[in-house]
């Protein structure tokens, strides 16, 4: 009887270590993978907000321009001729 309780235990602590040897391969194996996509998404935003930005920089610049050039001085008109 003693000897089935000691194979068990024996039997069931080694699963547990086998198991969580499989788990630390895989969180080794996923662990980069993940943070690579993550940090990959957030360089993607980053880059989207720069984009933005400059976009919304260069919208100004031309109504700054557009606004100087159609003024009454300016060197032309803006309205169509009718």
């Amino acid at each position: 009887m003693n000897r089935n309780i000691i194979s068990y235990s024996v039997s069931y602590i080694s699963n547990i270590l086998l198991s969580l040897g499989i788990f630390s391969v895989y969180i080794l194996i996923e662990w980069p993978i993940y943070h690579s996509h993550l940090n990959q998404r957030v360089k993607e935003e980053q880059w989207g907000a720069e984009i933005q930005a400059e976009g919304e920089k260069r919208k100004e610049q031309f109504v700054k321009w557009f606004n100087a050039a159609c003024s009454p001085g300016a060197a032309f008109s803006c309205k169509q001729d009718e």
